[in-house]
């Protein structure tokens, strides 16, 4: 196929993700946005052919894989016919699936200490999806059912005894210290494209009716004063369903009105920046390519990456809250702004 993931376990206990594709240079911008916005995704970083850790680790994957032709000719193929590897931190983790209903009836409960935060968070991450025209997450404006194995939440392995099997489902005292996104691939709709025009104003009409709704949904709760407990949330009823067919849990309304907050504050973290970041990160991703690829697949792919396509989405969003200035001034006066992540100081952080 076009790509592939590997599972790499070392003598002393590291463990860590080897990604190939033909789409690496989205995935990387993937994973560098989620971190520039302050959504937590696994440590990552680009390994290039020229590299010498990249032949070092090449030779040690024939090595390991000598016994097993199959793997063995499969890594030939897939990670010497690439420039460009990502590598992934490994972490001790539960997908939506790996919590089950036992748990997430304490964990995700809007009782429960870390609910608030990871509902939140959930909600933030929902957005970015948005802004980068991700679907492989959670279906919330896309014709699919998500993918649930791509939410995970890091379990807080100190609060447990060594080697505690804390995917076995009977294991309640376990604690979720954050909700991850992995494997985030952004399909960038070209409004140069005739074609990808005609399917971005698709997108925009969908945004606006799903927003539209959200938006009426918050105000009607936080300036029109409607008993939270009995709303419905209308507009995430795909994401209910997600999450009730992963974990056989129902989010409450406390659980959804806390995701709707966390996606209307990374709106406004968006506008707040608006497209420097983004162009600093296409930048970062592109600054090799010409050079270093000799497959001229990296270089195809990153180009792909269009800023008039973000400039549309940013539009929508600042439409979005001055029609709705009231909620978002709501959030800023509830919150205090803790929620909200300093884009400049982390692309600093993250681009050095």
């Amino acid at each position: 196929g076009s790509e592939t993931a590997y599972f790499l376990e070392f003598l002393n206990n590291k463990q860590l993700i080897l990604k190939t594709s033909n789409d690496l240079p989205l995935y990387y911008f993937g994973s560098l946005m989620l971190t520039c916005y302050g959504i937590a995704t696994p440590c990552f970083r680009l390994l290039e052919y020229s590299d010498p850790e990249f032949n070092t680790m090449l030779l040690n994957l024939e090595r390991a894989s000598h016994i097993d032709a199959a793997v063995h000719n499969k890594i030939l193929f897939e990670v010497k016919a690439h420039p460009f590897v990502l590598l992934y931190e490994y972490l001790p983790s539960l997908s939506l699936f790996d919590i089950g209903e036992n748990r997430a009836n304490v964990l995700l409960n809007e009782k429960h200490f870390k609910s608030r935060e990871l509902m939140i968070n959930l909600g933030k991450m929902i957005t970015l999806d948005i802004f980068l025209n991700n679907s492989k997450r959670i279906p919330l404006v896309w014709l699919n059912n998500g993918d649930p194995n791509n939410i995970i939440f890091k379990v807080n392995l100190d609060l447990l005894p060594p080697n505690a099997p804390f995917k076995n489902q009977k294991i309640v005292e376990v604690i979720l210290d954050a909700v991850y996104g992995i494997d985030t691939l952004p399909y960038i709709l070209n409004p140069q494209d005739k074609v990808m025009l005609h399917n971005l104003g698709d997108y925009m009409n969908t945004l606006n009716d799903t927003f539209k709704l959200l938006c009426y949904e918050f105000k009607s709760v936080t300036i029109y004063g409607k008993p939270l407990e009995s709303f419905e949330f209308k507009s995430f009823e795909k994401l209910k369903s997600m999450i009730k067919n992963s974990t056989g849990y129902n989010l409450s309304p406390t659980n959804l009105f806390h995701i709707a907050m966390g996606m209307l504050i990374m709106i406004n973290q968006i506008i707040e920046t608006e497209l420097n970041p983004i162009k600093e990160v296409i930048n970062f991703v592109l600054k090799d390519a010409i050079f270093k690829d000799w497959a001229d697949n990296y270089f195809q792919s990153a180009n792909t990456l269009k800023i008039e396509y973000f400039r549309y989405i940013l539009d929508f969003f600042q439409n979005l809250k001055d029609d709705n200035d009231q909620i978002f001034q709501w959030i800023e006066d509830t919150t205090f702004g803790i929620y909200q992540e300093d884009t400049k100081e982390l692309i600093k952080s993250t681009l050095t």
